[in-house]
């Protein structure tokens, strides 16, 4: 069975979405095993608790560090294994 950073790359690759870094122009890059979730507001104000958020990937240059995050859910990833970090895109 495949673990998230795995499916995230090959969703990635799928999807054309393989360009170098944006700060350095390297082309290498890994990905965090793990999610993360944005909170979604309206305001300056964030609730304590609340269902609205994003679920990322987290995609980062082994270089520079940038970091790109990608939703899980247009993706097609949400509920995935999240074991197993930093695999090369």
């Amino acid at each position: 069975m495949k673990n998230l950073a795995d499916k995230t790359i090959n969703e990635l690759i799928t999807r054309e979405a393989k360009d170098p870094c944006a700060r350095c122009g390297t082309a290498s890059f890994s990905c965090l095993g793990k999610f993360i979730n944005l909170l979604i507001g309206d305001g300056a104000r964030l609730p304590i608790m609340t269902k609205n958020v994003a679920p990322c990937a987290v995609v980062y240059c082994e270089n520079c560090g940038a970091v790109t995050l990608h939703l899980l859910g247009v993706l097609g990833l949400l509920g995935e294994d999240t074991t197993e970090p930093n695999h090369e895109l």
